[in-house]
C-alpha cells in the first residue's frame, strides 16, 4: 500500500470519526505515557473542520486530545497553502464578564481555541515553526480550501494533576 493510500484511509477515518462526535484521533500512532517525548515526521492532508460553526474551514489535527493530557513543544511545517497553527485548551467555563474566549466542541467537551498565527502577530504562511503547549494541536485554513502539510513535531506529554 502507497503512502498516499494510507494518508487517504486516514483521512477518511478522521472524518468518520469525527462525524460520530467519538473526537480527534491521530494522524499517526500517538503511543505515548506521562513525560515521553513524542517525535514524528509525517505528512497528512487536511478534513474538513468537523466543530461545530467550522465547517468552512480545513484541519489536520496533529496532536489529539486526551482527557487530563497537554503537550509541550514544537512543531515545524510546509504545507500547500499557507496554513495557522491552532491549539486547542481544555476549557472550563466562568462567569464571562469580561468577554468570552473562541471554543469548539470536540466530541462533548468544550475546547478554547488559539490561532497562534492571529495571537503572535505571525503572518499566515506556508511554512513555520511555531512552539506550543495545550490540550491538542493541528494546523488549520479559515478559507476552506483543504491542504497537505509535512510536518515534524517534537514535544513532550503531560499528565495534569488536580
Amino acid at each position: 500500500m502507497s503512502v498516499f493510500d494510507r494518508v487517504r484511509r486516514w483521512n477518511v477515518f478522521a472524518l468518520l470519526v469525527a462525524v460520530l462526535a467519538i473526537g480527534f484521533e491521530p494522524a499517526a500512532s500517538w503511543s505515548a505515557q506521562d513525560g515521553d517525548r513524542i517525535a514524528k515526521h509525517l505528512t497528512v492532508n487536511s478534513i474538513q473542520d468537523p466543530i461545530p460553526g467550522h465547517a468552512q474551514h480545513q484541519v489536520a489535527i496533529l496532536l489529539p486530545p486526551a482527557n487530563g493530557t497537554i503537550y509541550t513543544g514544537t512543531v515545524s511545517y510546509t504545507a500547500s497553502i499557507p496554513v495557522e497553527v491552532v491549539v486547542f485548551h481544555a476549557y472550563e467555563p466562568v462567569k464571562d464578564a469580561h468577554g468570552s474566549v473562541l471554543v469548539g466542541t470536540i466530541g462533548d467537551k468544550p475546547y478554547a481555541i488559539s490561532v497562534m498565527q492571529f495571537s503572535n502577530d505571525v503572518p499566515v504562511t506556508n511554512s513555520a515553526t511555531v512552539n506550543f503547549t495545550g490540550s491538542a494541536m493541528a494546523l488549520h485554513t479559515l478559507n476552506g480550501k483543504p491542504f497537505t502539510a509535512t510536518v515534524t513535531v517534537d514535544a513532550v506529554r503531560r499528565t495534569l494533576t488536580p
